[in-house]
């Protein structure tokens, strides 16, 4: 139960600094049929960073790179019957950005499959899932090349890795080497697409329990900018709160009080055991053994008994925590969470068996002193 706690602690704990910490701001809201806010001025952004408990902002200026696709059969189904038509292009446009600094973070780039674009390389990394290659309805796949368009320029790219998806700014589905999108585009075509004030921000708030006050004033600040809107996972921070503040603690409290439990029920368990067998200390005392001798004999007897039960229990809960797994449903994926067996919860049992051994041997050792040998061997 303490290995139980401690895991579901920390991996909430890791799943908060790396998702529900985190506020995103894009155009997502409704403009009233006008013409969305073309960005967000310097003055706002600021305004977002001297917000309490925000940590860090991430703004930048996201646009489309569009995958080019040739001769594409599309299926359309209607009350005549089913027909597929082959289209000699397609294009589907894709939210992008540069990775760097005044870019999408580096911080952010935590590769799950493949490898970092280098800075001669025309490659790219997948940041979402969605099946964005038409031709077969299928997200992209690291170590495919695509025919590409970001501007006006068009060129073949490959996709040389796949970054940890957090559905907050999935949105933003490609992420290029900024060196190599300047040298490819031309420093003019690349200010163009990618310069010019931000149109997505993504904000790191220093704990879940700020999160939702930090969205609230993020939503009087964007008040005058159509279509903008901050987005945070309420759910999951719902979730999250009630596990910090219940189930963790409650976990706690069983793993205290199921070591306290165990211990006890080890300790009378030895106790009785030595209770109905005091004649053998008789007969250890009849045979010329001093009481001395005696307590190390019983503490050897149930020290041996402690390390056989460890080693068996020790294999029955490796083999139990392989299976036991929590599932919670956040932002739109599971979180898994395992139960693997602390080392030092595993091996802290040792001392508190040889303690438990210890006691009950000089328990005993004390009860044979007291107890004449007659009565000792009645039952011999």
């Amino acid at each position: 139960m303490p290995s139980i706690s401690d895991n579901l602690e920390g991996t909430l704990y890791d799943y908060s600094t790396r998702v529900a910490t985190y506020v995103t701001v894009s155009l997502k809201g409704d403009t009233g049929g006008l013409p969305p806010a073309n960005g967000l001025p310097p003055s706002v952004i600021e305004e977002i960073k001297g917000l309490r408990g925000v940590e860090n902002v991430y703004s930048f200026r996201a646009n489309f790179t569009r995958f080019v696709f040739h001769n594409v059969p599309i299926v359309t189904i209607s009350p005549n019957g089913t027909t597929s038509t082959t289209y000699s292009d397609v294009d589907a446009g894709m939210f992008s950005a540069p990775i760097g600094q005044g870019y999408f973070p580096l911080d952010l780039v935590s590769l799950i499959e493949g490898r970092l674009p280098g800075n001669q390389e025309a490659g790219f990394l997948s940041n979402c899932d969605g099946h964005i290659d038409i031709r077969n309805n299928s997200p992209l796949t690291v170590n495919s090349t695509y025919t590409v368009r970001v501007g006006s320029t068009e060129f073949n790219a490959i996709a040389t890795g796949r970054n940890t998806i957090n559905y907050l700014y999935a949105d933003v589905c490609v992420l290029w080497n900024s060196m190599f999108l300047q040298q490819e585009l031309g420093v003019a075509n690349f200010t163009a697409t990618f310069g010019g004030p931000p149109n997505f921000a993504i904000i790191k708030v220093d704990s879940i329990n700020d999160v939702r006050e930090v969205a609230e004033s993020l939503g009087v600040i964007l008040k005058d900018f159509r279509g903008y809107i901050p987005i945070y996972d309420q759910a999951a921070i719902v979730d999250l709160q009630n596990l910090q503040k219940q189930t963790i603690p409650l976990y706690h409290l069983i793993a205290v009080v199921g070591i306290l439990f165990a211990t006890s029920v080890s300790f009378f368990a030895s106790i009785l055991a030595t209770g109905r067998r005091s004649w053998e200390s008789g007969l250890l005392i009849s045979q010329g053994w001093s009481r001395l001798r005696i307590l190390g004999s019983t503490f050897a007897y149930y020290g041996t008994v402690s390390l056989i039960a460890f080693v068996i229990s020790a294999i029955l809960t490796e083999s139990a925590s392989k299976f036991a797994i929590f599932q919670y449903w956040v932002y739109g994926t599971k979180l898994m969470i395992s139960t693997p067996v602390s080392r030092l919860y595993l091996f802290s049992a040792i001392p508190i068996a040889l303690l438990i051994s210890g006691v009950v041997a000089l328990v005993e050792s004390i009860r044979v002193r007291n107890l004449r040998l007659e009565t000792a061997l009645r039952d011999y």
